[in-house]
């Protein structure tokens, strides 16, 4: 429990560090920073849980485009400024880092590397896609039945 704490804390700290990077306006730090934290956060609590990493990937994935989509609407900014600082915690860079590793070198372990890091970045993909998706459908939901409630109530 105190390692995902601590992991929680540096998580948000880089987030925010990236924020800053990716210069997001600061009105958008915290919320920025607490859904990255948040993110890898679950990535972590369900990760020794699960024989394979690819569904942690996805539902931590999936929690962080949500969690943009609400706040870009709340503070009316675009989803991707709270989206893009708030997924790098997430990106398997060590599985990037051995893959390649294992490439250069020549040497037989990169076929269990380069699919388990390539598993992870199509999870992830995959739930930034159904969020949008999703997104999209309410979005469509919420306008059509306001424009039936205006209709009537005219």
């Amino acid at each position: 429990m105190i390692i995902l704490l601590t992991y929680f804390f540096l998580s948000i700290i880089a987030t925010f560090f990236i924020a800053i990077l990716f210069r997001v306006p600061k009105k958008g730090l915290l919320p920025t920073s607490l859904i990255g934290g948040s993110g890898y956060a679950i990535f972590l609590a369900l990760s020794p849980g699960t024989s394979n990493q690819m569904v942690a990937y996805f539902f931590a994935t999936f929690f962080i485009t949500i969690c943009s989509e609400v706040f870009a609407r709340i503070m009316k900014m675009p989803a991707t400024i709270f989206t893009v600082p708030g997924i790098i915690p997430l990106v398997p860079g060590i599985g990037l880092y051995n893959t390649m590793m294992h490439l250069v070198q020549n040497s037989g372990n990169i076929s269990q590397t380069a699919t388990d890091t390539l598993l992870a970045v199509v999870a992830m993909a995959m739930a930034m896609v159904l969020t949008s998706l999703l997104t999209k459908n309410i979005n469509n939901l919420i306008t059509s039945l306001f424009t039936k409630l205006k209709i009537k109530g005219k």
